[in-house]
């Protein structure tokens, strides 16, 4: 995921001077017979998509007098199409926009401000996470809607796991974490590499943020300042090169792109995993997996944070009735919200749900078990600070050290995690 997101925001940077020297001020939107016709890009596709346009038939049914949103559904290279569009000044109206992205965006002009449409409206009382909505926000200005959260958590096989460990691992969502040290003991149980099991699977996911903040470190400051060479951070792209390279309980990257990252855990053969509370490993080619899951808070270096991937909802620069495109963005954020796990609120009891449990067996119910684990989650997942120089950041971070350390244990190469990090850091001062 993180190679993706780098190199989305390399191509982002390339056309911003193509995107800020052109401006047609031609959108999307048409207006018939007093209903504004609205269109909005997606990169979902397959079973997400038509989800996803279930979702829009319905909002559409209940504002038919007012407006209704037609999907434009680019499921590859969709910021670089979505850049080209913009350029031309005929970018649909609404589009789906990961985190990352969003504030490079903003700096290039390429965005509507919400404020003065949100301020008043029903959506504005309900209180979004403040962590997720900064990803929407500048200079005081807010742009979009966050439709989703996802903070990275802990799978596991209860087939595998022992029932020892799993009574260390339920008491994660009491709030008893566990530390990478005493993961990496737990997982070394269950590998046995020459005979194809692992204790877990790393390749690029769980995220480096997770190691690097869970030991009290930072990618990118609050300035913009790159921490790679602090201390912390250095101690938690040590602990990732432990896991991958120098006393493994992952399969190598070889074996993972052949059978895929999370197919390694759903075919059975993993004792754990890591991924998005959104993700569906209990799912293998849309029937159930072959054994229970169990979940768990992700384990940490002694400070206790998860990565939390986002996206939103935002109005783009040439929208011609971008209140209307507000209130479709509003009305269909909230639908979304009955979706996706997890809704981006502070409080779930927001949105007339009882606590979490009640919230997952009413739209995800084969994550149900998930609710304590999740709650936990919530309350330790953020994420990064993104800036004008996220793109840099993100490249160095892929290429100069986690591809590095992937690619070491396929080569049997000797990591020295200070390089890799002089190296990445080279790249971006």
């Amino acid at each position: 995921m993180k190679k993706i997101i780098a190199i989305c925001s390399i191509l982002f940077v390339m056309s911003s001077m193509i995107l800020m020297g052109c401006s047609s001020n031609n959108s999307s939107s048409t207006k018939s017979n007093g209903v504004v016709k609205l269109k909005m890009a997606t990169w979902a596709g397959g079973d997400e998509l038509k989800q996803m346009q279930s979702i829009v038939d319905k909002v559409n049914k209940a504002h038919k007098d007012s407006y209704q949103v037609t999907l434009v559904s680019i499921p590859d290279n969709y910021y670089m199409k979505v850049q080209t569009q913009l350029s031309a000044g005929n970018a649909p109206d609404l589009l789906w926009m990961s985190q990352e992205q969003i504030k490079p965006f903003i700096l290039n002009g390429a965005l509507t401000p919400i404020d003065k449409y949100y301020k008043n409206s029903d959506i504005s009382k309900i209180g979004i996470n403040d962590q997720l909505m900064g990803a929407v926000t500048d200079n005081g200005k807010t742009y979009g809607l966050p439709w989703i959260a996802n903070p990275v958590i802990m799978y596991y096989n209860k087939n595998i796991v022992d029932t020892a460990d799993q009574a260390t691992l339920e008491a994660t969502a009491q709030g008893k974490y566990i530390t990478w040290d005493q993961f990496q003991t737990m997982a070394k149980k269950y590998t046995d590499i020459k005979n194809g099991k692992y204790g877990t699977v790393i390749n690029g996911s769980p995220a480096m943020e997770n190691f690097i903040w869970s030991y009290g470190g930072e990618i990118q400051k609050k300035d913009g300042t790159v921490a790679f060479d602090s201390p912390q951070s250095i101690a938690g792209i040590q602990k990732l090169t432990d896991f991958v390279v120098n006393d493994p309980i992952s399969p190598n990257q070889d074996v993972v792109n052949k059978v895929g990252y999370g197919e390694t855990f759903q075919q059975g053969n993993t004792a754990f995993i890591f991924g998005g509370v959104a993700d569906n490993m209990e799912l293998i080619s849309g029937k159930p997996v072959p054994f229970k899951v169990g979940y768990a808070v992700a384990p940490n270096g002694g400070t206790p944070a998860t990565f939390n991937w986002s996206a939103s909802t935002v109005i783009t620069k040439d929208c011609k009735n971008p209140e209307v495109a507000f209130n479709a963005m509003s009305d269909l954020t909230q639908e979304f919200w009955k979706w996706k796990s997890v809704p981006p609120v502070k409080d779930i009891t927001q949105l007339g749900y009882a606590d979490y449990t009640d919230y997952l067996k009413k739209n995800s119910p084969q994550k149900a078990d998930m609710a304590g684990a999740l709650n936990e989650s919530m309350k330790i997942a953020r994420i990064d600070n993104y800036g004008k120089n996220t793109a840099a950041v993100q490249t160095a971070q892929w290429e100069q050290i986690y591809s590095q350390i992937l690619s070491a244990a396929v080569t049997g190469k000797k990591v020295n995690v200070h390089k890799l990090v002089e190296n990445a850091m080279a790249k971006v001062k």
